[in-house]
């Protein structure tokens, strides 16, 4: 798992079921060890790369005993997540389009474990204050701008043990520009003075408006790079333990 993300501790059972059992558990990193009389799961945050071992001691009045592990308890912290672990690709068409001009948002590459029950997550934010979650066997539905400005366009993939950035190759920003206030069936800055239509008048004369008032281009919110914290799972046992797999990953040192 990626450094700075939470790994879990998964208490699987202890036994004798009712004992009153006191947990110490050593991360393995140097931080304090942690004591709780509860069960359930512990959460750690590793801060740097490394390979740390993880160790609970279990207290029972005068008894003391080691938690067991059976599918090993060691953890493996990395600086990113690699490419062919977790990433994808994106694009986005057209770049440049008129308020309520459709956007497509289009998929072109995608690393990382598809098997249930993992599954990746996607999440598209359009910039504009609207997000929105896509799966794995279709692209988002097209977006509509209500504003003229500049968006810029995000994708975050999650699963149960990262989350990352996509990329966009070719940019990932869309202009959207603004449209003339037309009125049915008249063409703007063609009217005579005095006509009612639309036109060059002199100041006066009904419906001379110089060709017509055009709304000005505005700078729409952006947006940065969503950086959620991941969930990395560390499933391991304490007393009569095992470890929880719920995907198949392999860490990479």
């Amino acid at each position: 798992m990626q450094a700075g993300q939470p790994a879990i501790l998964q208490e699987y059972s202890v036994s004798p079921a009712n004992a009153t059992v006191t947990r110490r558990i050593d991360w393995g990193d140097g931080s304090p060890i942690e004591e709780t009389t509860k069960g359930g799961h512990f959460q750690h945050t590793y801060a740097k790369a490394g390979t740390y071992r993880a160790t609970v001691q279990l207290v029972s009045g005068t008894e003391t005993a080691a938690g067991t592990f059976p599918n090993g308890n060691t953890i493996t912290i990395i600086d990113s997540v690699p490419p062919e672990v977790l990433s994808g690709k994106y694009s986005l068409a057209p770049t440049s389009v008129g308020v309520h001009e459709p956007v497509t948002l289009t998929e072109d590459e995608i690393h990382g474990d598809q098997g249930a029950p993992v599954y990746l997550f996607r999440t598209v934010d359009w910039g504009d204050g609207t997000t929105e979650e896509f799966g794995l066997y279709a692209d988002p539905k097209p977006h509509k701008y209500a504003e003229p400005g500049t968006y810029r366009v995000s994708v975050e993939l999650r699963n149960l043990q990262w989350v990352v950035a996509g990329t966009f190759p070719a940019g990932n920003t869309v202009t959207v520009s603004g449209s003339l206030t037309e009125t049915p069936g008249q063409t703007p800055g063609t009217g005579e003075p005095g006509t009612g239509e639309p036109g060059a008048g002199e100041p006066g004369d009904e419906g001379g408006s110089g060709g017509g008032d055009e709304s000005l281009p505005i700078t729409g919110p952006g947006t940065a790079v969503v950086a959620g914290a991941g969930l990395g799972l560390l499933l391991a046992g304490v007393g009569t333990l095992v470890v929880l797999r719920r995907r198949r990953t392999t860490f990479v040192g």
